[in-house]
């Protein structure tokens, strides 16, 4: 994992909202940036998408818990303790981000291998319920994040849907 300091974060307003550990729900969502395949890059479109949260969106900080890269790493956002405004309604979830855009290619597989590390390290020190529902955006909101490509790969991963949220493909039932 690498680290807020080691990304290369500015310093903002603090963002004190603590987060209800352990989560029950992640949610997974695509940066909708070019794609980074090695560290130096990685960290530097890390610094871009804070950037970009904090000054052009108003959020305090970067919006994700935590970020991975084409290079296989993870790179800590908000981390562990800390709520995050990744998803309208859900404060409280851990927001996963994959950098770059997903509609027609899927995550690199050393990106997906990384999602489960740290899903498994969540709960394992107790970060993440031992029985967990993972959800893609596009499950509560009416977007194209994560990407089709990576949505559809989600719906294989462990735990996908697990507990059924209350809008769950709302815009299909607009006719969208």
């Amino acid at each position: 994992m690498i680290r807020r300091r080691e990304w290369g974060t500015f310093t903002l307003l603090p963002v004190k909202r603590k987060f209800e550990n352990p989560a029950a729900r992640i949610f997974i969502h695509q940066t909708a940036t070019s794609p980074c395949r090695n560290l130096d890059h990685c960290k530097a479109r890390v610094r871009q998408i804070q950037e970009n949260d904090a000054i052009v969106l108003n959020h305090p900080d970067i919006t994700f818990h935590f970020l991975i890269g084409g290079d296989g790493y993870v790179y800590e956002g908000l981390g562990w303790d800390t709520a995050g405004d990744h998803t309208s309604h859900y404060p409280f979830a851990l927001g996963i981000a994959f950098i770059g855009q997903f509609e027609r290619n899927r995550p690199s597989e050393i990106a997906w291998r990384a999602l489960n590390n740290l899903i498994q390290c969540g709960t394992h020190h107790g970060k993440l319920q031992n029985l967990y529902s993972v959800h893609s955006h596009k499950d509560v909101s009416c977007t194209s994040c994560p990407g089709e490509a990576l949505h559809k790969r989600l719906k294989g991963l462990k735990g996908y849907n697990r507990f059924p949220l209350p809008y769950m493909d709302m815009c299909r039932h607009r006719g969208k």
